[in-house]
């Protein structure tokens, strides 16, 4: 009689609730589409359950209870909830063994398993031959088996590193192998997203990333083939969303756009995958910026990512990154703005070295490069097997707390919430330093990122040279003025103060929307939309803006009238398309396309998101819809008259980075 083996990897529910999306449990699948492929195994073991959700530990323990080996894949979003359940499967059944793998697994503590006495056996790194080590020789006799660390009556016992698998296409798909068709039959109730790995490795070693602590640096890749063919499987499956494990896809850009090609031509004939998620290559060039504009023309990614982490060279030399040369960003930038496609910049606040001066500076240094699509900002995390984790902690007096509400989909999971390790404080920022970047991240990304005063600041900087700090230093001051706005600071102050202590927020919900340390920065912008105070603001906006001595003001007025409308008023999204005739091509010079001209100009303002959608559903897009400029009107000049003397119009033009039209004039 065969054994049983159970296979957990639970995770939280993705996106938005009515959904009732969870992803498919990929890597555990993958181990046992090898596994199952070995003659001893197939003749000893038999797949009993695939654990993919956080049902409750008692009734997911009762089912698995009976089985012989039970084998964890653990990350941050299930290590809490991991070990819970395998606690409690081994008071039940005392002689089931348990196999433990993935990145939060603190394969270097010597005190391994005092933290998880219930574990029999530790993977490291890349689990496949391992594992199927361990069920080949029946879990015994495993000294030999490289990549392991055994749980001995003398301690840990390591069997030294494990064997990077150089052949990926040796590794059968769990999707084409059937690994999870009795799964999806099981549940025609949710809708699956996918995970589609089309290499393995980083060739980076960032002191904050676990990722090449598993790979090894070096990528491998698999065959084009496979991919196409997972991802035929996951369209004809209805994958809602499928997400690019690669570290940097778009590094072999030849390969990785027939990629692209492949899912798009999928998507048209299933119309699934309708979304996309992916870490886009560190080094881009002009083929990676097409392929995102391909995929975001079909409506199916939210954009490019180009990440940063800091701007400030003491940082990215002591987290050993280094960013692309800052004429080429703007040039992304540039190319990224010609082709309308939306540009997310990634920041780490909390980084050793960093200083309140600094962050400002590379927060600030974004709007410079012309990045007013999307900055996102992102707390320092210490991954249990990253370097700045296990090194670099008491080098740069790294103090951390664990937060337990910084996972989207956490605060659904009460029973052994899930806690992420950030960092509060470090020998160059504290953290009363820490909560005054928090601030001025959230007063730069409610005005200006979500649009409330971005065209105002973007005028003053281009037609009066008036710096993006010296605007919302300005703005600040005058907002405080304000008891509303007043309020709303001292809340955001006192909710980071509380969870950088507490490891909770506690925030009451906003029309229905949660608020937690993943979106605690979107709390005004929210409150805004609910409470419809946008005349309020435009308001604030406009005196600020008016009482600068040297603004013209006919030009200010053409300014104001296109940013009354460019934030989208719930109750009046369905007015859009909308014209506005202006006394300028005001829009056109603060993006840097044209020098000014004034002349009547006629703009078309659209919002061309779904618009039949609930308050609530609105509240919540913008958050997960944020990488692809939601709540904001994109603006594209009609055509003129010959003798406007305008030329010709194509689409809200950006040909020219800023600094360059200021010197031009």
């Amino acid at each position: 009689m065969r054994k049983k083996v159970s296979l957990v990897q639970p995770n939280f529910r993705q996106g938005p609730k009515e959904l009732d999306a969870y992803y498919l449990p990929y890597s555990v699948g993958v181990l046992w589409a090898y596994a199952s492929r070995n003659p001893r195994v197939e003749e000893s073991f038999t797949l009993d359950k695939l654990i993919f959700r956080r049902d409750p530990v008692e009734k997911t323990a009762s089912l698995l209870a009976d089985n012989d080996l039970i084998a964890f894949s653990t990350y941050i979003w299930n290590r809490n909830y991991n070990y819970a359940l395998a606690r409690r499967i081994k008071e039940l059944n005392p002689h089931v063994k348990m196999v433990f793998g993935g990145p939060e697994i603190p394969i270097t503590s010597e005190a391994l398993f005092e933290r998880l006495p219930f574990a029999d056996i530790v993977v490291k790194q890349e689990g496949e031959v391992a594992f199927t080590a361990v069920l080949e020789r029946g879990l015994r006799d495993l000294d030999d088996v490289p990549g392991l660390i055994l749980n001995s009556p003398e301690g840990p016992k390591s069997t030294g590193e494990s064997v990077r698998i150089n052949d990926l296409d040796s590794l059968p798909s769990p999707y084409l192998q059937g690994v999870f068709d009795a799964l999806i039959a099981a549940h025609p109730e949710i809708e699956w997203n996918g995970t589609l790995e089309t290499n393995r490795g980083c060739p980076y070693q960032c002191t904050f990333c676990d990722w090449g602590s598993l790979t090894y640096n070096k990528i491998k890749k698999f065959e084009p083939d496979r991919v196409f063919d997972e991802i035929d499987w996951m369209a004809r499956n209805k994958c809602g969303h499928v997400s690019i494990t690669d570290a940097n896809f778009g590094i072999f850009p030849q390969r990785d756009e027939l990629i692209v090609d492949h899912l798009l031509s999928a998507q048209e004939r299933h119309g699934y995958p309708y979304s996309t998620n992916i870490s886009w290559a560190k080094n881009q060039k002009h083929a990676v910026v097409a392929i995102a504009n391909k995929l975001t023309r079909s409506a199916s990614n939210r954009g490019l990512t180009l990440s940063f982490q800091s701007l400030t060279p003491d940082v990215l030399k002591n987290i050993k990154r280094s960013n692309l040369p800052i004429n080429n960003v703007e040039q992304i930038f540039e190319i990224c703005d010609q082709a309308s496609l939306p540009v997310a910049s990634e920041l780490i606040l909390g980084l050793p070295g960093e200083t309140v001066a600094s962050w400002k500076e590379s927060v600030l240094g974004l709007l410079d490069l012309n990045q007013h699509t999307g900055i996102e900002i992102f707390q320092a995390q210490l991954l249990e097997n990253a370097e700045m984790n296990t090194s670099q902690r008491e080098a740069f007096s790294i103090k951390s707390v664990t937060v337990f509400d910084y996972m989207s989909g956490s605060y659904d999971n009460t029973e052994h919430p899930e806690g992420v390790e950030v960092v509060v404080s470090n020998d160059t920022l504290s953290m009363p330093d820490m909560i005054e970047c928090h601030l001025f991240n959230w007063l730069l990304t409610s005005m200006h990122i979500f649009g409330f005063s971005q065209l105002v600041a973007r005028f003053f900087n281009r037609h009066l040279g008036l710096s993006y700090a010296e605007f919302y230093d300005g703005l600040r001051a005058s907002l405080m003025k304000d008891d509303w706005f007043r309020n709303e600071q001292d809340e955001i102050r006192r909710h980071y103060a509380k969870w950088m202590t507490d490891g909770h927020i506690n925030h009451p919900k906003i029309a229905g929307i949660d608020i937690h340390g993943w979106n605690l920065g979107l709390r005004t912008v929210l409150t805004i939309h609910a409470e419809n105070r946008h005349d309020m603001v435009f308001e604030h906006v406009a005196t600020f803006a008016r009482s600068h001595p040297d603004a013209d003001q006919a030009l200010l007025d053409d300014v104001l009238e296109l940013q009354k409308l460019y934030a989208v008023r719930f109750e009046r999204k369905d007015q859009y398309p909308l014209n506005v005739r202006v006394g300028s091509n005001i829009h056109d010079y603060i993006t840097g396309a044209d020098a000014l001209v004034p002349v009547e100009t006629q703009y078309a303002l659209d919002f061309p998101e779904d618009r039949n959608v609930t308050l609530k559903t609105y509240l919540e897009r913008f958050y997960f819809s944020r990488r692809r400029n939601y709540g904001k009107v994109s603006i594209t000049r009609v055509n003129q008259a010959p003798d406007s003397g305008l030329p010709s119009v194509v689409p809200d033009a950006k040909s020219r980075r800023i600094k360059e039209a200021v010197r031009a004039e």
